[in-house]
């Protein structure tokens, strides 16, 4: 049984295109720093990406610049 049935919201290749780019936005450098703010603010409204630890961190560490420890 699967999303036809109504066990699940979207068909499981919608999850996998969403982790697919959840990955791109954690590598992808933004192109101008307001690209970086407008993406930062997005993945911070957006309440699934600030459920994900460690993957939110590396799309913001992505989007401001790691620094060295």
């Amino acid at each position: 049984l699967g999303y036809e049935f109504g066990y699940s919201e979207h068909h499981e290749s919608v999850y996998d295109r969403e982790d697919y780019l959840e990955k791109l936005l954690a590598t992808i450098k933004p192109v101008t720093r307001a690209e970086a703010m407008e993406v930062c603010q997005w993945v911070l409204e957006n309440e699934r990406l600030n459920d994900l630890g460690d993957v939110t961190n590396a799309i913001i560490l992505n989007l401001v610049g790691e620094c060295e420890q």
